[in-house]
C-alpha cells in the first residue's frame, strides 16, 4: 500500500488489509458533474481503524449507506495535531460500534448523518465545521463531546436521543442551532456557549439537567412546548434577544441567578407542569 499526502487536493478513503468483508472498492457516480464515492452495505470487522486522508483522487463526495463500522471510525489518519478534511460526507442507516472521532478537525465540506446509532463515544472537540452539519433522527449511546467546536454554518440535531451526556461546553454557533424534537436522556452541559443567530428547542424533552451557565444569546432562542424534567440553569447568561418559554412543562426548577438579559426581560407564554414559573 503507498503512502498517501494528507495535504492532497481531494480526499479518499483508505481501508486497513482485511478491515471490510467483501470488496473494499466503492462504487462511484456523478452528481451535478462532481464525483461521488459510495460505500452500501458494508461491514468493517473489529480489527479495522478507518481513515480517511488526503490522495490525488477527484471525489468531492463520500456516502455510506446501510454501513456497519465494528471499531473506531477517524476523519483524519494523524493521533495529533489539526487536521483537514476537505469532502463532503453523509451517513445514512449506520451503525459506529466504536469511537467516532473528528476531533481538532476542520471540516470544509458538508456532514450529514442520518439514521444513525452511535453506540460510543462521538468526539468532535475542537473542531470547527465550515459547511452545514446536521445529525438528524440519531441516537448517542455514548457521550457527544463537542467542546469548544465552532459551527460556522447551519447546524442541526433535530429528532436525535442523547442518552450519554452531550458536552456543547464554550462551542460557537455562528448560525441557528436547531435541537428540535431532540430527547435528552441525562443531563446535558451547554455552558459558556455562544449562540450568535440563538438556538431552537421546540419540542425537546430534557430528562436531565439542561445548564446554559455563562452562556450568550444574541438571537431569538425558543423551547417552544419543551417538556423539562430536571431543572433548566440560566444562570449567568447574557441575553440580547427574547429567550420564549412557550406552553413550555416544567417539572423541576427554573434558575436566573446573575442572568442579564439586555433587550427583553425572560419570556414565559403559558407555563405547564408542578413547577411551572409565573407567566405572562
Amino acid at each position: 500500500m503507498k503512502q498517501i499526502s494528507l495535504f492532497g487536493h481531494f480526499l479518499f478513503i483508505f481501508f486497513c488489509v482485511n478491515s471490510c468483508i467483501g470488496t473494499t472498492s466503492p462504487s462511484q457516480k456523478m452528481d451535478d458533474n462532481k464525483s461521488v464515492l459510495v460505500f452500501k452495505d458494508k461491514k468493517f470487522d473489529n480489527s479495522s481503524v478507518i481513515s480517511i486522508m488526503g490522495s490525488g483522487e477527484k471525489a468531492q463526495k463520500i456516502e455510506f449507506e446501510n454501513c456497519t463500522f465494528s471499531g473506531s471510525f477517524s476523519f483524519t489518519g494523524l493521533e495529533i495535531g489539526y487536521n483537514a478534511f476537505q469532502v463532503s460526507c453523509s451517513f445514512k442507516n449506520c451503525s459506529f460500534e466504536g469511537d467516532l472521532t473528528g476531533k481538532t478537525t476542520q471540516f470544509l465540506g458538508s456532514l450529514n448523518f442520518n439514521k444513525c446509532r452511535f453506540k460510543k463515544n462521538v468526539i468532535f472537540q475542537n473542531s470547527a465545521f465550515l459547511g452545514p452539519l446536521a445529525i438528524k433522527d440519531c441516537t448517542f449511546d455514548g457521550d457527544g463531546l463537542f467542546q469548544n467546536a465552532i459551527f460556522f454554518r447551519e447546524s442541526t440535531f433535530m429528532g436525535s436521543h442523547f442518552y450519554g451526556i452531550p458536552f456543547f461546553q464554550s462551542a460557537r454557533f455562528f448560525e441557528k442551532a436547531s435541537f428540535i424534537n431532540v430527547v435528552f436522556h441525562s443531563n446535558t452541559d451547554f455552558t459558556i456557549v455562544r449562540f450568535s443567530e440563538g438556538v431552537n428547542m421546540d419540542f425537546v424533552r430534557a430528562e436531565g439537567n439542561l445548564d446554559f451557565t455563562d452562556s450568550r444569546f444574541e438571537g431569538i432562542s425558543s423551547f417552544k412546548k419543551a417538556e423539562l424534567v430536571k431543572g433548566v440553569n440560566l444562570s449567568n447568561i447574557r441575553a440580547f434577544s427574547t429567550i420564549r418559554f412557550s406552553e413550555t412543562t416544567f417539572l423541576d426548577s427554573l434558575k436566573t441567578t446573575g442572568a442579564k438579559f439586555f433587550s427583553e426581560k425572560l419570556e414565559i407564554v403559558q407555563p405547564k407542569g408542578t413547577f411551572a414559573p409565573e407567566g405572562d
